[in-house]
């Protein structure tokens, strides 16, 4: 929604300045968006988390021994 006023506020600022664009401008901007919080989310679910728990356990561990 951010995204898509933004978007509105630059395109009523172009039209105000005689700039003109093409109308399939947005649906590629949106399109394009899409893609790349697709690639964006699958990188994230790819990367490996199963060792968070056992490198926080050892930072725990580090943290104690040093007091």
């Amino acid at each position: 929604m951010i995204i898509r006023s933004n978007l509105d506020a630059r395109e009523w600022d172009w039209y105000l300045r005689g700039i003109r664009f093409p109308r399939k401008v947005r649906n590629q901007f949106f399109r394009v968006g899409a893609v790349l919080a697709l690639v964006i989310l699958t990188a994230a679910f790819i990367i490996p988390s199963n060792d968070i728990q056992e490198r926080l356990n050892r930072f725990q561990e580090s943290c104690k021994t040093t007091r």
